[in-house]
């Protein structure tokens, strides 16, 4: 995860966790609850 320190405090959470991980951490995150359903 992210070092607190690295992370602005006036951006959500999530906006930058979705910066630092990029569109392949997050369309796992989509595809996860698919898989099992």
């Amino acid at each position: 995860m992210a070092k607190l320190q690295s992370l602005d405090p006036n951006t959500p959470m999530f906006a930058q966790f979705k910066e630092k991980t990029g569109p392949i951490v997050l369309a796992n995150t989509f595809d996860v609850p698919k898989e099992r359903t």
